[in-house]
């Protein structure tokens, strides 16, 4: 709408009274409407990166320009241009309205109007500095005037930059002429429920004084009507109903001015009736809603109320030493009277978030002297927690920590019939589950008993579980999804002593392991872990004992699944080692072991002996021999004719394994005497003579092969008596 400024000036002077200034009036609107707005010819150019659009209202002239952009860019300014030329010369006057969102993080806006003079001079008005802080949202008001000669650009220039992730600049410029009636317009749509409430959270739950203004922008006026003054004044003033009465609906009318042009608007508002105070017994209302100042109500079943149910509320300082609970506000104790108050007949107890803790944490317990404090399930809508109540208790509102849990096995697939084990992390807590996909609570579904363990059943099964534990919230409800499968028939252990613990690989049923020739025998045990399985012998595990032949033995185990049917067999074969040992442990004649010297065996027997037999005792049972020269069997040696002298005879020792290893076995049989051996000089008769001989000639006298002094003894020993010669 066009503002003839100069117009009217002139109009005014030239017009005398009332109604040739009317008379101006409707000849500036006519001419507004037929001609242009705001001095300028030419529609209006905008500039700047983004979406952006212009319109004009055609019936009021409102100018609006609108942009968004996203982009990284914003975090070093964006500027749009809006302008149009000038069509005569004077002052444009504009209301402006400038709104918008620029992000959260160091969000910034700035708008000003300028004028680019013929000499290319610019007059540049700032309306909101560039820079100023606008996170969260803006909305700004304002007048400008523009001084220009026609032909001359003028508008605005809009700026906007953050350095939120999110990077985006919305915003929205109005402007337009100035006029009465449009500024009660704007001035009435600026009245709006977040500006007249004062303290109260709206205008449904109005408990304090509203605030209604008396004056509105652009120098209007504004007026209200209550249609219940004794609940809430013209000015605004609360007065509540009483606790026992009803809460009061009042309708406010409130009127914008401007010289001869009004407008109005309605607000319904619903005042609360007033709180009962602690400390004494109230009656409770047919309704069964009992209100406290302190910001706590009670609300009773209506059905559980006697003649004369009364109420009271009695503060208490809560003891929550040690608990890591944070009181908000007082406890409260409650006592009923006339009132059924039990788990078929609860109320529910509300208390006002006065404090502004975390609503997250934020939960209403009682006292329990033998546990601590109880918490009850807790909801919290607009700043007000509610809970479900059944008994006369100590009340109090609290910042808390959940309840945590702990539950194995983990979701996904599992052996049919393994056991949930559900631990909770604090002390004294407890635990609640379901089965069927619902959620679990106090009083639907199962509390966890360590000794009954839920198992998972085979196919898709959906436990929920949560936590309860004392001066603690409930933990969330967790859902644990399982797919059962039945075991396959498997063992899971296999043990072997000397070897430990058979490394088994599911699907392989046959296992081989070998021992050294000196284990003869080993302890075995086997056994099955997965529900539902089982062994041979009826059981979960199997032990014995075994003798190991050299070679293989065989031991098997069969595992079958009482669920499918199913059975696997197992065969474990311990191979003994053949043994190397070709060793002879002794050589004995008539039960005195032959004398040894490395590899060899040495006797010596009378010259009467001339045939015996010798006794081989080999280290190893398993090993066997030969003998060459003599007659053998098994491990008895026979030698059926000794010769005089020297009898040397070889014995062969082949162990288990094959390898052998050939001992020589020298037996002496002595000289007879009467033979002549000691007559060296062939006199006759076994002098000192022949000793003469003998040194002079050592020869083997006693026949054992060597020559040495047992020549000599044995010789001597020869020697006859004097008297026998």
């Amino acid at each position: 709408m066009k503002e003839f400024w100069l117009f009217r000036v002139k109009c005014a002077s030239a017009l005398l009274g009332g109604l040739l200034l009317l008379l101006c009036l409707s000849l500036s609107v006519s001419a507004q409407s037929a001609g242009t707005e705001g001095g300028g010819t030419g529609s209006w150019q905008v500039s700047g990166p983004g979406t952006t659009n212009v319109t004009v209202d055609q019936a009021t002239y409102k100018t609006t320009l609108t942009y968004a952009y996203q982009d990284t860019a914003v975090f070093n300014g964006i500027t749009w241009t809006l302008q149009r030329q000038a069509a005569e010369t004077g002052t444009i006057h504009y209301r402006w309205h400038y709104s918008g969102l620029h992000a959260w993080f160091q969000a910034k806006a700035g708008l000003s109007a300028f004028v680019v003079h013929a000499d290319n001079t610019v007059t540049e008005t700032t309306l909101l500095p560039n820079g100023s802080v606008v996170s969260g949202g803006f909305d700004e008001r304002g007048d400008v005037s523009f001084q220009v000669n026609a032909g001359e650009l003028y508008g605005f220039h809009v700026y906007g930059s953050n350095y939120d992730y999110n990077d985006f600049l919305n915003g929205t410029l109005e402007f337009r002429d100035p006029s009465p009636q449009l500024d009660v317009d704007d001035a009435l749509s600026v009245i709006s429920v977040g500006t007249i409430r004062g303290t109260n959270p709206d205008l449904d739950n109005v408990t304090t004084h509203l605030s209604l203004p008396s004056a509105g922008i652009y120098d209007t006026s504004v007026t209200w009507i209550s249609d219940n003054s004794a609940v809430v004044t013209n000015s605004g003033v609360v007065s509540r109903p009483p606790y026992n009465g009803d809460d009061a609906i009042v309708q406010l009318t409130a009127t914008v001015t401007k010289d001869v042009y009004s407008n109005s608007k309605n607000f319904t508002v619903k005042v609360l009736k007033n709180s009962a105070s602690t400390g004494e017994y109230i009656e409770v209302p047919a309704d069964g809603t009992v209100q406290f100042a302190e910001g706590m109500r009670l609300v009773f079943e209506p059905s559980a109320l006697s003649a004369g149910a009364a109420v009271r509320l009695d503060a208490s300082s809560p003891n929550v030493s040690g608990t890591g609970l944070q009181s908000v506000g007082s406890a409260v104790y409650l006592t009923v009277n006339g009132i059924v108050l039990n788990s078929s007949h609860p109320a529910m107890l509300s208390f006002s978030n006065t404090a502004g803790a975390d609503l997250s944490k934020l939960g209403i317990f009682y006292w329990d002297s033998s546990k601590g404090w109880i918490y009850l399930p807790t909801t919290v809508q607009n700043g007000v927690a509610y809970a479900s109540i059944d008994r006369s208790a100590t009340y109090g509102l609290f910042v808390a920590q959940q309840a945590s849990i702990s539950v194995t096995p983990q979701p996904g697939a599992i052996v049919a019939g393994t056991p949930m084990t559900m631990i909770p992390s604090e002390e004294g807590g407890e635990i609640y589950y379901t089965l069927d996909g619902t959620n679990p609570s106090r009083t639907h579904g199962f509390r966890y008993d360590v000794a009954a363990k839920p198992v998972i059943g085979a196919g898709s099964s959906t436990f929920k579980v949560f936590a309860a534990a004392p001066n603690r919230l409930d933990s969330p409800i967790a859902t644990w999804n399982y797919y059962g499968t039945y075991p396959a028939p498997e063992l899971s252990s296999l043990f072997v002593s000397m070897l430990g613990n058979i490394t088994l690989v599911p699907g392989v049923y046959q296992y081989a392991v070998t021992v050294d020739n000196s284990v003869s025998g080993v302890v075995y045990s086997a056994a099955v872990t997965a529900p539902g399985l089982k062994l041979q012998n009826g059981s979960t595990s199997v032990t014995g004992t075994v003798y190991l032949p050299v070679g293989a033995t065989v031991l098997t185990f069969v595992v079958s699944s009482t669920d499918s049917g199913q059975q696997n067999s197992y065969t474990l074969t311990i191979t003994r080692q053949s043994s190397g040992n070709a060793d002879i442990a002794a050589v004995m004649y008539q039960s005195a072991p032959l004398q040894r010297t490395g590899d060899s065996f040495a006797l010596s027997v009378h010259y009467e002996i001339n045939r015996l037999e010798l006794a081989v005792a080999l280290s190893d049972s398993g090993s066997s021999m030969s003998v060459t020269g003599a007659v053998y069997q098994g491990n008895t040696i026979t030698i059926p004719q000794l010769a005089l002298g020297v009898n040397t005879f070889q014995i062969r020792v082949t162990a288990q394994n094959g390898a052998d290893k050939t001992y020589s076995l020298n037996v002496v049989r002595l000289a007879d005497p009467s033979l002549g051996y000691v007559d060296l000089n062939h006199d006759g008769t076994v002098t000192i003579n022949d000793v003469l001989v003998w040194v002079q000639t050592p020869v083997d006298i006693n026949l054992d092969g060597v020559t040495n002094r047992d020549d000599l003894i044995y010789l001597m020993r020869q020697i006859q008596p004097l008297s026998s010669r």
